[in-house]
């Protein structure tokens, strides 16, 4: 730690966990601490912060169920590299449980995932350059030969991270990736058949083409149907 750092103490001798999460990234933040650096030993921070271990571990096990914290047994404690496990976790748990209940926040859930592509789809087609399209339609080629399930789903997966690729955006890629890992927890309970594999690989082209045309109009209408099917698929699905 450095030596000008002064960590809050947190006073009251039995600290929530919540306050002790909220001191160790006040810590983070106010340090500088960068992502992979270490933090101060468990007996220094448990000092400096004025709590015990057991309440510190307990805070530092919740933060890196959260993604800010990664613990290396043998080694110590770390901030984390950059990701969403958390709200991938949290929205595909919401999901799936609503599909037992309203599955209203499923449908939510493809709702929000539709007003960000379809939003930003003509800053994607603006942004893309030729390496860019032959990664969109590798994706498709992949999508036309793979059988129903784990593979056609990854490919579909695929088609929609290389369509955004060009936006540069790493954020907006670890979001998409949540949202789409949900819905595929969802499409889990969907019995596939061969009409729905050709009806989405050919929501898909339609997409492709109207991208490569250069034709925004067309590329959101296509967008827009194609969630149209998805949000049709789980109606079918709810309770």
């Amino acid at each position: 730690m450095s030596q000008n750092s002064n960590p809050p103490q947190l006073e009251w001798p039995r600290a929530r966990v919540q306050d002790i999460q909220n001191a160790l990234i006040e810590l983070i933040i106010r340090d500088g601490l960068g992502e992979g650096t270490a933090l101060p030993p468990e007996a220094e921070l448990s000092e400096a912060l004025g709590v015990g271990r057991n309440s510190l571990r307990e805070a530092v096990k919740a933060l890196q169920a959260l993604g800010v914290l990664t613990i290396r047994h043998g080694s110590g404690t770390f901030v984390a590299e950059p990701n969403l496990s958390a709200l991938t976790l949290l929205l595909s748990f919401r999901a799936r449980h609503s599909m037992r209940t309203s599955g209203r926040e499923a449908q939510q859930l493809v709702e929000v995932r539709e007003a960000l592509e379809i939003g930003l789809l003509p800053h994607a087609m603006h942004a893309s350059g030729e390496a860019d399209l032959a990664a969109v339609r590798s994706a498709l080629s992949h999508m036309e030969a793979a059988p129903l399930g784990d593979q056609l789903r990854a490919a579909d997966m695929a088609f929609h991270e290389s369509l955004f690729a060009p936006l540069r955006n790493d954020l907006l890629s670890q979001v998409l990736r949540a949202f789409w890992v949900a819905y595929n927890d969802i499409a889990d309970l969907v019995q596939e058949t061969t009409v729905d594999r050709l009806e989405t690989v050919a929501k898909h082209q339609a997409i492709l083409d109207a991208v490569e045309s250069g034709n925004e109009a067309d590329a959101v209408v296509a967008m827009r149907d194609h969630f149209t099917e998805i949000r049709e698929r789980i109606h079918a699905l709810e309770v």
